[in-house]
């Protein structure tokens, strides 16, 4: 069995305010923490606007990556892996697993990421579109209390952190209408069954439009 599915590119944003947290542990209102999520051309953007100047931002996203699959860590260098420089940009291919295994994100093609340690009060990542899955999970850890240090915990809801859904293609299932000279961007994607040989196949799509008045 082959199937076949066709899949429409969709928008992705997000905008919201959550709340800092205070030593100990306790919610503070008044600190509340502005997060970010666009496309920016090629690029899926993390933006965090902290309310004062903060020690750590990081990104964790969980099985985005059509190239590995698996969840990664774009985070501000704390001081646990001391093999890189303190408040250095990292990625690590192991999650949240991040005392070793970075690599500089100055070193790859497809990330990019802002802001420094104790000087900035905004900081961004970014990561190309190209090398995300169409349905990607992602949670932004933050530093839980002002002037304290960078935690990264997991996304259970129980902690410091927050876990979002992104969907950046959408099966096609209806017809749908288009105005005259629009674009679509659309995919078309083959699945094959575990029990389908090897061999060359040569699969045709045709795509009908109806004109509605």
């Amino acid at each position: 069995i082959i199937t076949t599915t066709y899949m429409k590119r969709v928008p992705y944003s997000f905008d919201m305010t959550v709340r800092g947290r205070t030593f100990g542990n306790v919610q503070d209102p008044t600190a509340g923490i502005h997060m970010v999520v666009e496309e920016v051309g090629d690029w899926i953007q993390w933006t965090y606007t902290y309310p004062e100047i903060l020690q750590a931002a990081c990104v964790n996203i969980d099985y985005p990556l059509a190239l590995t699959g698996t969840e990664i860590c774009i985070h501000n260098n704390d001081g646990q892996d001391d093999t890189h420089a303190w408040g250095e940009w990292l990625y690590n291919p192991n999650g949240e697993q991040v005392k070793s295994g970075n690599t500089p994100v100055s070193e790859l093609y497809w990330v990019e990421a802002e802001g420094e340690r104790g000087v900035d009060d905004t900081y961004v990542v970014r990561i190309l579109k190209s090398v995300i899955n169409y349905d990607f999970h992602w949670h932004a850890t933050y530093t839980p209390w002002f002037g304290g240090p960078m935690y990264v915990t997991n996304y259970d809801g129980s902690t410091y952190d927050n876990f979002y859904e992104a969907v950046l293609w959408q099966e096609l299932t209806t017809p749908f209408p288009m105005q005259p000279g629009e674009q679509l961007q659309f995919r078309i994607c083959h699945k094959f069954g575990l029990h389908v040989g090897e061999d060359t196949y040569y699969l045709t799509t045709i795509v009908d439009a109806t004109e509605t008045l």
